[in-house]
């Protein structure tokens, strides 16, 4: 849902600042981010991890320098990847695509246009492809490096929230049904509830 929504807003985005005028503004939102969570945020937490593993005994301070220059020395036994993006890893994947989107958009790079029943059902049927092509082809691995399954799935529900974001009628259309969507919605999540279950 992150990456369709921001699907969405990216066109919207796009469309009111232009091509470079996008690509400079999602650098200076997520970039900042991107670096002050890994840096700040992340590395008091890969130590306190680290300590309770065992893993290293050095102080904080010893440990930061250790974790900026991704140096494992300070683990015993290395294994764990320093500097880490942990809860920010949809932002390391969110960027690529929209510079990529600005660039098609400079470009002019167009998506086709989908019947509407094709389009809505888009993001559950790609979902469905994709999740098949990372359990038996491209395992995800959580590295946005090597991750090509996943960025498989991720950017091709970006690219729908674009394709949504340019009709009009398919938001109409979902407005006029918004409440049996809902109730579609809540039984096809308890569906998942129970599945996840058993």
């Amino acid at each position: 849902l992150v990456f369709l929504v921001a699907g969405v807003a990216s066109r919207h985005l796009i469309v009111k600042l232009g091509p470079g005028g996008y690509a400079r503004d999602r650098l200076r939102r997520l970039l900042p981010v991107i670096l002050f969570g890994m840096l700040v945020v992340n590395a008091p937490q890969t130590w306190i991890v680290a300590l309770a593993r065992g893993m290293t005994d050095v102080g904080f301070w010893h440990f930061w320098g250790a974790y900026v220059r991704a140096d494992q020395s300070v683990l015993k036994p290395p294994g764990m990847a320093m500097p880490r993006w942990d809860h920010l890893w949809f932002l390391l994947y969110l960027l690529p695509y929209g510079l990529v989107f600005a660039l098609a958009w400079k470009l002019r790079l167009r998506l086709p246009r989908l019947p509407l029943g094709i389009l809505l059902t888009l993001p559950a049927l790609w979902l469905v492809l994709t999740g098949f092509l990372i359990e038996r082809v491209w395992p995800r691995t959580d590295n946005p490096f090597n991750d090509w399954g996943a960025h498989l799935q991720w950017a091709g529900l970006f690219i729908s929230g674009v394709m949504l974001a340019a009709r009009p009628e398919a938001w109409r259309w979902m407005q006029a049904r918004r409440g049996m969507l809902a109730l579609l919605a809540v039984a096809f999540g308890a569906g998942l509830l129970v599945d996840h279950a058993l």
